[in-house]
């Protein structure tokens, strides 16, 4: 921001809206003499408020928090011991990135593998499918082989010669 007019010719920014950004420390910076003390316009609010505003959980805030990804966060005593402390335009940023889809060739990798593997348990499906059909053919088939094969030994069995007598007559 500049002290030139904007474009509307409205004129200087008054101090107190020039200096809004410049107040907040650079992201990770949570040391006492990085901080500054609160203004009218840098409104911060408590890790348990930034959860409920952002939908984020408190493990995401806190490993955020932790690893000095959020600008102008610091901690500070407070009711219960040391308590961090939010600007809510890091909300705003958090919410940015939280609604922006993240759409990785990895992603794109695990759907074209789901749909290869929802293919596969189909034509599985169809083969199972065919194979019984195939199975009770078989049956069918044995069961015929069986009735045909004993009606052919009745056919073929060599009629029984009549018993002979132990004596003979003449």
């Amino acid at each position: 921001m500049t002290d030139q007019p904007n474009m509307h010719g409205a004129g200087k920014l008054p101090p107190e809206i020039r200096n809004i950004g410049r107040e907040l420390p650079a992201a990770g910076d949570t040391a006492p003499a990085a901080r500054v003390a609160p203004t009218e316009h840098s409104t911060t609010v408590t890790l348990q408020q930034a959860v409920s505003r952002s939908g984020i959980s408190i493990a995401t805030w806190r490993r955020r928090l932790a690893a000095g990804q959020v600008a102008g966060a610091y901690k500070a005593a407070g009711a219960a011991g040391e308590q961090w402390h939010i600007p809510v335009t890091a909300l705003d940023q958090v919410a940015v990135i939280k609604a922006a889809p993240v759409i990785s060739a990895e992603t794109e990798q695990i759907s074209d593998l789901q749909r290869r593997l929802d293919a596969a348990e189909n034509q599985l499906a169809v083969q199972r499918a065919l194979a019984d059909e195939r199975l009770k053919a078989l049956d069918q088939l044995h069961a015929t082989m069986r009735a045909l094969g004993a009606g052919l030994q009745a056919e073929t069995a060599p009629a029984e010669k009549p018993a002979r007598r132990w004596f003979r007559r003449s």
